[in-house]
């Protein structure tokens, strides 16, 4: 069977003097509980801890199994072993615990001498007879000393007696264990801090108040009478107090040191509010205070000294102080912000941190009335590009530039939802092959220059391609561009052979009406041969650029070239068995 576990922190006292009777008592609840005699149960071991007692138990022939004896103990009251339990005031009401290693020995020896002093002790701390404190019990630890103890005074209630008993120091008690051999004692020596400006005051006007708060709180912190602490001496800026501290050896430097640093000293800090007024008594304090705007540059550029008048008047009536109390470090303009530093003289009492709440809440109204806008607040301006294909445009720009940059200006701002003022550095550039248009844009902040550059890709520039589509003829602009076209047939080589120059003459003449174009911009005329039976002819045309290489492909294609076949159809025959076929095909 698994231990039985009651929890209960006076389980020990029971058990050292009543441990039959808790046997005994167990033996019968368990015996109740499984329906088997009380000699059927052994009790092997009962042990306990701080806050437990624990039965290692087993059960001969019991008629259940396991699992179901185990549920039955579990859910079980075990009402005798209870009953030996102490009640609140059999065991004692109210509780002291002395720290140190030795109270075992000082108990074991004097355990009458132990109660006496403590009822001493805590009668004298109540104001109360020794009569009415009844020692419960009395026991050493490893820890230290535990005394279980209740009190009858009338005119003390349970709220009153716990805070008066944890304050006070036990002189009587402690006086016991200091005698049982000053070796179990030292001396070390601590500093503890307390920030704060005003501790001059306290130390000044308070001293006696300031010695029994924290000799008491480090007194109570330690379980010790306030007379082993000793030698407490105040050095004042912020307030350190050096002392030294009588206490048993058990208890290490670096632990008295740590509970130093959380102790929280409140009867200390509820001194620390003790300030004599006095209006004489100053400080300076460093304030900053900003305001927003890109105005603010021209301000500071041309009235700084009557923008820091204003700052200090606004300043000393935020801060219900004079003008003359403000003094302004520095005014710079950065990042779109006037920055503004300044030093202010005002009472001792005046808390730096409302201080700067206060000026971050007033409005400013005479520094404000001195702002004035910058036209470009809230505008960027960012440069763009916009390109237009095509080899006419220098044709549209020499003819009608004013029309084609008003066209463009048209379109741009009303796709961009702007003032035609905000299209600046206008510059359009023909070339060969296009027109380029830069510019500059002023838009709204919020506006990026991907944005812009989008809504300039999406607009279709109708106004400025309706200029282009109508743009005027240049007949005095001409272009020259290699051309090839192919005859074939099987005499092509007795025509090259025999009449060469009149057949580059006549392709010269044919080329030259087909394409509307005098016969001497037909030029550079070279024939050859191709499997025997296609003459190619390559010739370079110059023409007008309007007349492109596409249409010019088309008209040679649809050309008869009648003076370049006449010539063939004169040439000598070829008998019919020396060439493949008698038929005349023209290819281009």
């Amino acid at each position: 069977m698994p231990a039985k576990v009651f929890v209960g922190e006076d389980w020990l006292s029971v058990l050292a003097n009543n441990r039959g009777s808790l046997e005994r008592a167990f033996q019968k609840d368990t015996a109740d509980a499984l329906g088997v005699a009380p000699e059927q149960v052994e009790v092997r071991k009962m042990s306990v801890d701080e806050f437990t007692l624990e039965v290692d138990y087993s059960v001969a022939d019991c008629p259940a199994d396991t699992a179901e004896a185990e549920g039955v103990v579990k859910d079980y009251a075990y009402p005798s072993v209870w009953g030996l339990y102490p009640s609140e005031e059999d065991a004692g009401r109210y509780e002291k615990i002395f720290t140190g290693a030795a109270w075992g020995s000082v108990v074991a020896e004097r355990e009458p001498d132990v109660k006496k002093a403590f009822q001493g002790d805590v009668a004298g701390c109540l104001n109360a007879r020794g009569e009415d404190i009844d020692i419960r019990s009395v026991r050493a630890t490893p820890e230290g000393l535990v005394v279980r103890y209740n009190v009858s005074h009338e005119q003390c209630e349970n709220e009153q007696v716990e805070e008066m008993c944890a304050s006070y120091g036990y002189p009587k008690t402690w006086a016991l264990y200091e005698e049982e051999g000053e070796k179990g004692w030292v001396i070390t020596s601590h500093q503890v801090g307390f920030d704060g400006e005003d501790w001059v005051y306290v130390v000044k006007d308070k001293l006696p108040e300031l010695q029994t708060a924290f000799v008491g709180c480090t007194a109570e912190l330690f379980s010790l009478r306030r007379e082993n602490v000793v030698d407490a001496h105040y050095a004042i800026g912020s307030l350190i107090v050096s002392f030294q501290l009588k206490h048993p050896a058990e208890l290490m430097e670096e632990e008295v040191n740590r509970e130093l640093n959380i102790c929280p000293y409140e009867p200390v800090w509820d001194l620390y509010g003790y300030h004599p007024w006095n209006p004489e008594e100053t400080v300076q304090t460093t304030h900053d205070v900003g305001f927003e705007g890109r105005g603010w540059a021209k301000v500071l550029a041309n009235r700084r000294t009557e923008l820091e008048t204003c700052i200090q008047r606004d300043t000393a009536i935020a801060l219900e102080t004079r003008p003359e109390d403000v003094v302004v470090d520095s005014a710079e303009f950065t990042e779109e912000c006037l920055l503004v530093r300044m030093t202010v003289t005002h009472h001792i009492f005046q808390d730096n941190e409302l201080m700067q709440e206060q000026l971050s809440r007033f409005p400013y109204d005479e520094v404000w009335a001195l702002y004035e806008e910058d036209v470009n607040e809230g505008w960027a301006t960012t440069s763009h590009q916009v390109g237009f294909d095509g080899k006419d445009w220098k044709y549209v720009a020499s003819a009608n530039r004013p029309a084609l940059e008003a066209a463009f200006l048209s379109c741009t701002v009303k796709t961009l939802n702007l003032h035609a003022d905000n299209l600046t550095n206008l510059v359009m550039e023909p070339t060969n092959s296009s027109l380029l248009a830069t510019f500059d844009v002023k838009h709204p902040e919020e506006q990026s220059e991907a944005t812009v550059n989008q809504l300039l890709a999406d607009c279709d520039y109708m106004p400025v391609w309706s200029l282009y589509i109508h743009h005027p003829y240049n007949p005095e602009e001409v272009e020259t561009t290699p051309h090839e076209v192919g005859f074939e047939g099987d005499e092509w080589n007795k025509v090259v052979d025999t009449q060469p120059e009149q057949l580059r003459n006549a392709i010269m003449l044919d080329t030259a009406e087909a394409l509307q174009v005098a016969p001497e911009n037909v030029k550079n005329i070279k024939m050859s041969f191709k499997d025997s039976s296609l003459l190619l002819v390559t010739m370079d045309v110059k023409h007008p650029v309007l007349q492109d290489a596409e249409l010019i492909k088309e008209q040679l294609g649809r050309c008869l070239y009648e003076r370049v076949w006449a010539l063939y159809e004169d040439a000598p025959i070829t008998p019919l068995e020396e060439r493949e076929s008698g038929i005349l095909e023209r290819r281009f």
